[in-house]
């Protein structure tokens, strides 16, 4: 994690009176979904150890660099998985998972 906002994050955290511990994922741009994500975990600005990882191997680093450079193309892609999920059909009664087999495990 970068040494200045980690120091600016405990600071943060320590004057949060709600006792939540919640603060923003991305400083920002709080309420925006775009490339800022990947400009933090490229300076090494982002919250969780997860986020780092994407530095850690070449293919995601790759990936990393070329959000933070081509916007657009995190939008398209972004607009593509969103329609190949979309597509994603649900399964329901005998060829959707039984959840039932493990109720007596957790008391349900």
């Amino acid at each position: 994690m970068n040494q200045t906002f980690g120091v600016s994050l405990r600071k943060l955290c320590s004057q949060n009176t709600t006792n939540d511990g919640v603060v923003p994922e991305d400083f920002v741009t709080q309420d925006k979904l775009d490339v800022q994500y990947y400009k933090n975990v490229a300076s090494l600005t982002a919250l969780f150890f997860s986020d780092w990882s994407l530095l850690t191997s070449n293919e995601t680093r790759k990936q990393v660099e070329t959000y933070t450079k081509e916007p657009e193309k995190f939008k398209q892609d972004f607009i593509n998985a969103m329609v190949k999920m979309g597509s994603i059909e649900v399964l329901t009664g005998s060829q959707g998972e039984n959840k039932r087999k493990n109720e007596d495990k957790f008391d349900i």
